[in-house]
């Protein structure tokens, strides 16, 4: 019998909570976008508002007056931050802030997940601006007191790996996922993938997470334990965020695996991540450690530079180092990510390139008949990832820009560049032409793509720095049997076949990109063929089972896993 439950959340409550929309008089809305513009603007769609001004997390950095003085310009009355779920929403000091002092009569806030809007009065706002110093005092004292903590852990010896008491025919493992919101991108895709391989392994499946997994994950495990959303103070920056979120699963996963004894523990590398390795070695069990990269070359590379952010840089490397130590085997996702991992301090007999895969059986279910270009009036392209900037959105939108007007794109997703391919899009003039879809789950981004004629990753190159990346949505594409049109980059091009299983184009050169569009647009026969046998292709050997099984066999060679614990 499966179980799934949510820990009990302590007493938590949106402040105020007095009239809704539709008692509103106000006319003209501005939006404090949390969970990223494009959820914000759907939601405004779905309630039938029109909102004027949208403010994502990079305008109110930008500063607050310069909000100001974009409500004065679009004269708008009203304003209401939008959330996901505002309970779980990270850096809700920030948005209050900006909501507080934009010049408008009227304030919300919008907690879509749990159908609840709440207005905010003068004397809450002015109460939220108070909090601040409070909530800045207790994530201070929650990230000194882990960080004595770690100190101390890091010290101790590592007890060796017992012979499991599990006597259960099909052993457990406990899997670690930090999750987000809704369940979107590759980690979901990911941590279902592998799961899903090792339960076809024999194996049975427990999973700890910070937010609710979506229902393919969720129906998977065997059991599963949700993390209470945590206090607005530990959630004041990413930093104390991720530490507190560390502590809850540590402590979470613990009375799991005391409870089920898993032969072994599962964790997806993510910043001052070290629940896994903790729960592993109290329990005396093996840890795998899926790897992606490096969070501190993220950090440098990647996110901001605000010196503040960069205080905690010296615990996020010892945090690492520490994983990697503790690791039975490190699961690399590329052999670039291999190198790093090691490069980190990683040992190379223990590092394992496991590349992402698909179930195809899984993909087709989802599709449940979806068919090809349904409308059939134009022609259309696929793309989906997280606006990273190695995704390549900004060079597809500049190849639509040379395709004939008839062409739309179709793009899936949210992240931190999508503001600025907007942008671009309107500079180029294929706005009008182009789907902006937002996060939605996998099945409908899977339903999304399997209409469309031509699917398209033109992942561009990482600067001073070889790709190490395995994109879950290349084995994807590959199951749906849609024509693929891809960079010849790294594992994209060690995948794909040019001309036999896709179309690869140089890395980020636009012209080229668009000419292999059209040729796939303009020979739909040669079209099919590459999508048929881009399908063969990813069935024969690219399946999660096959990669579960290819993780048993490393565990077994780094440790008597498998002599003491027959795999079923």
């Amino acid at each position: 019998m499966r179980r799934c439950y949510l820990l009990p959340a302590p007493s938590q409550h949106p402040l105020g909570a007095t009239r809704a929309f539709p008692d509103s008089g106000a006319s003209r809305w501005g939006v404090v976008a949390a969970s990223g513009a494009p959820s914000a603007e759907a939601y405004a769609h779905t309630v039938r508002m029109q909102s004027q001004a949208v403010f994502g997390k990079s305008d109110v950095m930008r500063g607050l007056r310069r909000m100001r003085a974009t409500a004065r310009r679009t004269g708008i009355d009203a304003a209401f931050i939008h959330s996901l779920d505002w309970r779980r929403q990270s850096n809700p000091q920030l948005y209050e802030l900006a909501l507080t002092f934009l010049p408008v009569r009227e304030r919300y806030i919008v907690s879509e997940r749990d159908s609840r809007v709440d207005r905010i009065g003068r004397m809450q706002c002015a109460a939220g601006l108070l909090r601040m110093p409070i909530d800045a005092m207790g994530a201070t004292m929650a990230i000194t007191g882990e960080s004595a903590r770690f100190l101390w852990l890091r010290r101790q010896q590592a007890p060796p790996a017992r012979r499991s008491t599990n006597s259960r025919d099909m052993p457990w493992v406990l899997a670690v996922w930090p999750g987000n919101l809704g369940g979107f991108g590759g980690s979901a895709t990911h941590i279902r993938g592998i799961l899903g391989g090792l339960r076809n392994c024999g194996f049975r499946i427990a999973l700890v997470t910070r937010f609710a997994p979506p229902e393919s994950l969720r129906s998977l495990a065997d059991e599963c334990k949700v993390l209470p959303a945590l206090p607005s103070s530990r959630r004041i920056n990413a930093d104390a965020e991720h530490i507190s979120c560390n502590v809850a699963l540590r402590d979470a996963g613990l009375e799991l695996a005391r409870r089920l004894d898993p032969a072994f523990v599962y964790q997806r590398h993510s910043p001052f991540l070290t629940a896994g390795a903790e729960i592993a070695s109290d329990c005396q069990v093996p840890f795998v450690l899926e790897w992606n990269s490096s969070e501190i070359w993220v950090r440098d590379n990647w996110q901001s530079q605000f010196a503040i952010e960069r205080l905690l840089d010296p615990l996020l490397a010892a945090m690492e180092r520490f994983v990697l130590s503790r690791a039975t085997v490190i699961a690399a996702v590329s052999r670039e990510a291999a190198r790093m991992a090691i490069g980190v301090g990683a040992r190379a007999d223990r590092t394992l390139v496991l590349p992402n895969a698909v179930d195809v059986h899984e993909v087709d279910v989802c599709l449940d008949g979806a068919k090809p270009n349904v409308d059939g009036s134009y022609p259309k392209l696929g793309w989906a990832g997280s606006f990273g900037v190695w995704h390549g959105a900004e060079v597809a939108i500049k190849a639509l820009a040379q395709l004939p007007e008839e062409v739309r794109l179709v793009l899936i997703g949210d992240g931190e560049m999508q503001q600025t391919c907007r942008n671009l899009a309107y500079d180029v003039g294929v706005m009008d032409r182009i789907e902006w879809t937002g996060p939605i789950s996998r099945e409908a981004t899977l339903r999304k793509l399997a209409e469309c004629d031509v699917l398209v990753s033109p992942h561009t190159p990482l600067p001073n720095t070889p790709f190490f990346g395995s994109p879950t949505k290349i084995f994807e594409y590959m199951a749906l049997g849609r024509p693929i049109v891809a960079s010849r980059l790294a594992q994209i091009g060690e995948i794909l076949d040019d001309e036999v299983t896709a179309r690869l184009v140089t890395p980020g050169d636009v012209d080229e990109l668009g000419r292999a569009i059209l040729d796939v647009l303009r020979s739909p026969d040669k079209g099919r063929g590459l999508g048929q046998a881009a399908r063969r292709e990813v069935a024969a050997n690219h399946d999660w089972s096959d990669r579960g099984r290819t993780l048993l066999e490393g565990l077994e060679k780094a440790s008597s896993l498998h002599r003491q614990q027959p795999m079923v």
